[in-house]
């Protein structure tokens, strides 16, 4: 998905070396197809990094009009129309995240539900505020360094050359791979972290660095609970609603199509919106993925790709997969990752 890189200036006005770091940063972190959208402003050089079909709503997640308050949003909200109908002009998601901010500048991330990073930059009180998601579905990656705040989706950005020098974080790294997860906010490198979900950052140059947990998940215990037919009810309303949204999308569709029952009703739901799109599925020739894949598509109708995953394509995707997953997810369940420049080219949104 769509990702962001970022420096706060903590000492003063951004400069042309800062400019000259979040560039290379940019070029570290983009992907074929992809395209970048930098803003600077006194203490803040950031960079949007989109998708080709994007450049024609940039304005859907850079804006950087009102004068007073900068947002750049990446990735999507589950409640986008609610967020979007309180913008004071055009109706957009930054635009209406800037009016939550006007309204309630310490709570208006706890409106947000979705999957996604926000950067809100008050240019009065030279005030950024930075955020994930509250479950933590959009990796980031933070830097606190002397002078500068640095931010990335992508842990490549942090490596570029005109950054300080990192140092492996053996800690980190062995409990990786004991674990086959980075534990707490740990990640490959000493000084930069992975933070928990629902993590806000405000930032300034009077302030520095705070940090603090914006949301948290609360079980109800007690009674009366709902019976199991009106959880059915609203799962399966709040799966309609998803894919309206995703139907919306423009240009060329692809479903990873595993046979099994999420991809099944995906693709189902597609035909019957008429949305067009084709299908791909990866593994062995005559695996049960592919059989059930093809029974699935012949009975819909709808294209359908195979990608062969012979025995040596773990060592020629080896590198790739850990790249795209930032070295944080096991090589040998990358096939997404490692089949994705298969699917891309024909499509803007797998």
């Amino acid at each position: 998905m769509a990702g962001l890189v970022g420096i706060f200036r903590l000492d003063g006005d951004a400069t042309s070396d800062d400019t000259r770091r979040l560039d290379e940063m940019v070029q570290a972190s983009l992907e074929p197809k992809q395209f970048s959208a930098a803003h600077q402003i006194g203490p803040l050089a950031v960079a949007y990094l989109g998708y080709g079909f994007e450049k024609s709503r940039l304005g859907e997640h850079l804006d950087t009009s009102s004068g007073d308050i900068d947002v750049l949003f990446t990735g999507y909200l589950f409640n986008d129309e609610e967020v979007a109908a309180a913008s004071e002009g055009p109706k957009t998601v930054p635009g209406g995240i800037r009016a939550l901010y006007r309204q309630d500048p310490e709570g208006f991330v706890e409106r947000l539900v979705g999957r996604f990073h926000v950067v809100v930059f008050d240019r009065a009180q030279r005030r950024l505020i930075l955020a994930n998601d509250r479950h933590g579905m959009v990796p980031l990656y933070v830097r606190e360094e002397r002078d500068r705040f640095v931010f990335a989706s992508s842990l490549l950005a942090h490596q570029v050359k005109s950054a300080p020098a990192l140092s492996l974080d053996h800690a980190a790294t062995a409990l990786y791979l004991r674990y086959r997860h980075f534990v707490g906010e740990g990640s490959y490198f000493e000084g930069v972290s992975y933070p928990s979900a629902a993590t806000r950052f405000d930032v300034s140059g009077e302030g520095g660095v705070q940090r603090r947990e914006y949301w948290r998940f609360a079980f109800r215990e007690e009674g009366p609970f709902k019976p199991p037919a009106e959880h059915a009810e609203e799962m399966g309303q709040a799966f309609l609603s998803a894919m309206a949204r995703v139907g919306r999308e423009p240009g060329p569709m692809a479903v990873p199509l595993s046979g099994g029952l999420d991809s099944r009703a995906i693709s189902a739901q597609l035909v019957r919106q008429g949305r067009a799109f084709s299908t791909f599925t990866f593994g062995r020739r005559g695996c049960r993925d592919i059989v059930i894949a093809k029974a699935v598509t012949r009975h819909l109708d709808v294209p359908h790709h195979v990608s062969d995953l012979g025995p040596e394509y773990l060592l020629h995707k080896a590198a790739l997969i850990a790249r795209r997953t930032d070295g944080a997810y096991p090589i040998d369940h990358g096939h997404i990752a490692a089949i994705l420049d298969d699917v891309t080219p024909r499509h803007d949104l797998v």
